[in-house]
C-alpha cells in the first residue's frame, strides 16, 4: 500500500495507519552485528558522527533512501546524481539514545560538517518541497517502522567546494522506538555556494543601519541642551522641560509617585508652563517621576511621545528637601543599553516578504520628507538582512528609526544582480504594490505613551517582487 501523507500534513496523525511486516520491525531492533557494524564516521562525507552511531547495511534500506535522497536533490533545486546509488544509513539506539538529545546530536553533525568545509543548509522539513518519507513503496522505509509519533524529519543538503561533493541527508528522531536516524546520500555537486553582494555606503547624507533593533545605533548623539539652574524647594519635585535643540517645551504633562507610610503610592500629577518649568508639591515620602511625556505638532498631526530624563534615570527621592529632575525629548534611538527595539525613542517599522530567493539581501531605504519630527534635517536610512528561505514568507522589524516622513524603496540583491522589490502598506483595503511608498508615522495613543517607549505607531510594509 502506498502512504503520500506528508509529515507536515494536519491529516497524519488520523490517516497515518500502516503497519510494517515484522521482518522490517526486527531489522532494526536486533539486527546481528554484521548488518549493524559499529562506525564512527561517514565515509561518504568524510566526517566524525556523534557518539554511538550504529551503520544499517539493509539493501533495501540503503536504496530506499538513496532514492529519497535523490528526489530531495530534484525538490532543493541541486544537481541529480548520475545514476543509483545507495545512501549511508545510520541510527542510535539501545545505551546511545537518550530522550531529548536529537537536536543536540543534530547540531553536532552540523558542526562536524561545517569544520569539514561544508556549507550546511537545513530545510524545514513540513514544507512542501520536502519528499515524503511516508511513501513506504517509494523509499523502502517500511524497516523504520514510521509513524505519526515520529519527529518531522530534519533535510538538509551539504557542499563542500574544495571536494566537489554535495550531499543529501535526512535526520528522523524516532522516539516511539527509542531510535534516531540518519541518512546521508551523494547527489549532483551543487558547486560553490551563492553569495550575494551589496554595494558599500560612501555617500555622508546616507546612513547603513548596524542594528536592525535600534536603527540610530552609531549616529552622532543629539546635543544635551543646557538647562537654567533651578533652586530645590522642599516636598516639591520641579524641572524644566526643552526639546533637542534647547526649547521650552510647554503643555508637557508629568506625573510622580509617593510612597508614604504603609506602602501606599498615590499619584500627583503637573504641566510644564511657558518657560518649560514643571512642579509638583509632594507628601513628605520616597517619590518618584512615573511618566513624563508631550505632544508636539508635526507636519499637521499631533504626536504623543514620552520623555527622555536628562541624567538617564528616573531617579526615587526624598521629598523632603525637594529634588530637581529635568527632561528632553528624543525622537530617535533606543531608551536603554540594550538596544531593545521596545524600550525606544525612535519609531518600529515591520517588514514582510513574500516569494524572495534564498541567499540574497534584503534592501529597505528610507529618505527624508522634510524635516525629521524635532525639526533636524534626517539621513537617508539603508537597512538590509538575509533573505528568508525559499519558500517561506519573512518578517523583520526595525526600530529607533527617527520619527519623520520617509518615501520607501526596496530592492534584493541575488548573487550580482540589484533587483527592484515592490512595496505596500500590509494593512487597508486597496494597497496596490508600488515601486515607491510614502512613510508617515503616527501617533500610538491620543492619551499617554509608557515612559521609556515609543509614541510612534509601528508602520507595516510588506515586500514582494
Amino acid at each position: 500500500m502506498n502512504h503520500t501523507i506528508r509529515p507536515g500534513a494536519g491529516l497524519l496523525c488520523a490517516a497515518l495507519s500502516f503497519v510494517a511486516p515484522v521482518t522490517s520491525l526486527t531489522l532494526l531492533a536486533a539486527a546481528p552485528p554484521a548488518a549493524r557494524a559499529q562506525s564512527t564516521s561517514s565515509s561518504l562525507a568524510g566526517v566524525a558522527l556523534p557518539r554511538g552511531a550504529a551503520r544499517i547495511n539493509d539493501r533495501s534500506l540503503t536504496a530506499g533512501m538513496g532514492r529519497l535522497t535523490a528526489d530531495g536533490a530534484k525538490e532543493f533545486k541541486l544537481p541529480s546524481p548520475s545514476g543509483a546509488h545507495d545512501a549511508e544509513v545510520y541510527s542510535w539506539s539501545g545505551s546511545s539514545y537518550k530522550t531529548g538529545r536529537s537536536r543536540f546530536l543534530f547540531t553536532q553533525l552540523q558542526s562536524a560538517l561545517t569544520e569539514a568545509g561544508y556549507t550546511f543548509t537545513p530545510v524545514d522539513g513540513s514544507s512542501e518541497n520536502t519528499p515524503n518519507i511516508f511513501d513506504t513503496d517509494a523509499y523502502a522505509t517500511g524497516a523504520l517502522d514510521l509513524s505519526s509519533a515520529d519527529e518531522r524529519p530534519y533535510f538538509f543538503h551539504a557542499t563542500n567546494v574544495a571536494k566537489g561533493q554535495t550531499i543529501v541527508g535526512v535526520w528522523i528522531d524516532q522516539e516511539s522506538h527509542s531510535r534516531l536516524v540518519l541518512a546521508l546520500g551523494a547527489v549532483g555537486f551543487a558547486g560553490a555556494p551563492k553569495v550575494s553582494h551589496a554595494p558599500a555606503v560612501n555617500d555622508p547624507n546616507v546612513w547603513l543601519v548596524k542594528d536592525l533593533n535600534n536603527a540610530a545605533k552609531g549616529m552622532p548623539a543629539p546635543p544635551m541642551p543646557s538647562f537654567p539652574r533651578l533652586a530645590p524647594k522642599p516636598r516639591t519635585v520641579r524641572g524644566i522641560i526643552e526639546d533637542g535643540r534647547g526649547r521650552p517645551i510647554a503643555g508637557a504633562r508629568l506625573v510622580a509617585q509617593a510612597s508614604a507610610a504603609g506602602g501606599f503610592r498615590t499619584s500627583f500629577e503637573s504641566k510644564s508652563n511657558a518657560q518649560g518649568i514643571y512642579e509638583i508639591p509632594l507628601p513628605i515620602g520616597i517619590c518618584q517621576i512615573v511618566n513624563a511625556d508631550c505632544r508636539i505638532q508635526y507636519q499637521g498631526d499631533t504626536l504623543v511621545l514620552p520623555l527622555h530624563p536628562v541624567d538617564g534615570e528616573r531617579d526615587e527621592f526624598d521629598s523632603r528637601p525637594g529634588h530637581i529632575e529635568n527632561f528632553v525629548l528624543r525622537t530617535s534611538g533606543s531608551a536603554d543599553e540594550t538596544n531593545n527595539r521596545d524600550q525606544s525613542y525612535g519609531a518600529p517599522l515591520r517588514v514582510l516578504t513574500y516569494n524572495l530567493t534564498e541567499k540574497s539581501i534584503v534592501e529597505v531605504t528610507l529618505k527624508p520628507v522634510g524635516p525629521l519630527a524635532d525639526g533636524s534635517t534626517g539621513k537617508t536610512l539603508v537597512m538590509r538582512w538575509p533573505s528568508p528561505v525559499a519558500g517561506l514568507s519573512g518578517e523583520t522589524i526595525i526600530g529607533g528609526i527617527p520619527i519623520g516622513r520617509y518615501t520607501l524603496t526596496a530592492r534584493l540583491y541575488d548573487g550580482d544582480d540589484a533587483l527592484p522589490l515592490r512595496a505596500r502598506k500590509t494593512f487597508g483595503m486597496g494597497n496596490e504594490l508600488q515601486m515607491s511608498l510614502p512613510v508617515e508615522f503616527e501617533s500610538e495613543s491620543t492619551t499617554r505613551p509608557t515612559l521609556g517607549r515609543t509614541g510612534a505607531r509601528r508602520f507595516e510594509v510588506t515586500l514582494e517582487p
